[in-house]
């Protein structure tokens, strides 16, 4: 038997429905109310699965009060009820598995029913481990038998920013600041609130419940089960390494990690701090790998290493002289050359500049040398 609960300000409706859903044996009504908080204390008391919400009540929105019980029953189906039209666009961007007009249509309530049965009975848990979250190159959630596709772009862009903030509480006003800048405070609420309510049904698809806590108006993802890029990323070049025969496969894999900027094809604006703070550490863990190499005199490794650095950045100084001195000690005075001229080349196409005054003098040492 699936438990439901039904809140609207209209006892009528609320009778409506109830009798409707009479009709329905494996279907059972748990409560039917006008008070938003008593409902709220049977979802804490009953395992109840599907609620009928009225989209606009007075003191509390339906989708405020989906959000407030998804935090107590993650797993929790809702359907929205409304007298206008217009709201069901709000009904469906909450991701509701549907919604109802009034007045109430007993075969448009008889069809949404049946649709919410079958949902439910088929609904597939699928295990934590599954989960993957990818930040280099492109934001992507997906585990091994599909890709996560966004209901709105603005739900994979707040779920992308609660994840670089792990552990953080993140004032919900600065989120809107971060994410909706350009939408007027109450309708930005609402935006908030529904992308919240939608990540939150997500991971609990998953498996993965009580993912998002909110508390004195901020949110908080915690530090979840997830294969996550960036945090593994961060986890290896957060602290002082150094690298040795023991760790330079793990620290390869690292390397392996970066295949691209950080969400550079999404280009938050937000992001842009982070996008270079994590190049930076590339940059200099591929520098470290080169040099790892170098003593080794395994030059030809070196260089491919060196020489996927300049792809990245061609201006970074440290990185550059280490594939020029590579070039020198094996005596390629031509590859230098050669490569010293690409170089030149890239900054001057691309960038309109030249090389930097310090790697000009380094070379002409080597080259005189």
């Amino acid at each position: 038997m699936i438990k439901s609960i039904i809140v609207d300000d209209e006892q009528f409706t609320l009778d409506e429905i109830r009798d409707t859903i009479k009709g329905f044996n494996e279907l059972e009504v748990v409560e039917a109310t006008t008070n938003p908080n008593k409902a709220l204390e049977m979802i804490k008391k009953h395992d109840i699965q599907l609620a009928f919400l009225d989209i606009e009540m007075q003191g509390i929105s339906g989708i405020s009060l989906a959000e407030k019980m998804i935090e107590i029953k993650p797993n929790i189906e809702v359907v929205f009820i409304t007298a206008y039209d217009n709201y069901a666009y709000d009904a469906f961007e909450a991701n509701a598995i549907d919604y109802v007009l009034k007045p109430i249509r007993v075969e448009r309530l008889e069809k949404t029913i049946k649709k919410v049965l079958k949902i439910i009975k088929t609904q597939k848990e699928i295990k934590k481990d599954e989960l993957k979250v990818r930040f280099f190159k492109k934001f992507r959630v997906f585990n091994e038998e599909e890709s996560v596709r966004w209901r709105t772009s603005k739900d994979g862009e707040l779920l992308a920013y609660l994840i670089e903030n792990v552990g953080i509480p993140i004032h919900k006003e600065k989120l809107i600041d971060k994410i909706w800048a350009d939408v007027d405070l109450k309708n930005a609420l609402i935006y908030l609130q529904s992308s919240i309510y939608r990540i939150r049904k997500l991971f609990s698809k998953y498996g993965y419940e009580d993912t998002i806590k909110y508390a004195n108006n901020s949110y908080i993802i915690k530090d979840i089960d997830i294969d996550c890029d960036l945090w593994r990323f961060n986890k290896y070049l957060n602290k002082k390494y150094i690298l040795s025969d023991a760790n330079i496969y793990e620290y390869e894999k690292i390397f392996e990690l970066y295949i691209g900027d950080y969400l550079e094809e999404d280009a938050y604006v937000w992001a842009m701090d982070m996008q270079e703070n994590l190049k930076h550490k590339y940059l200099k863990l591929v520098t470290n790998i080169g040099a790892y190499y170098m003593e080794k005199n395994d030059f030809n490794k070196a260089i491919e290493y060196l020489e996927k650095l300049i792809k990245v950045d061609p201006f970074y100084d440290e990185g550059i002289k280490l594939l020029f001195k590579c070039h020198y000690v094996k005596k390629e005075i031509r590859d230098l050359k050669k490569q010293f001229a690409k170089l030149e080349n890239i900054v001057k196409e691309e960038y309109g500049v030249h090389l930097t005054e310090d790697v000009v003098n380094y070379y002409n040492t080597l080259v005189k040398k």
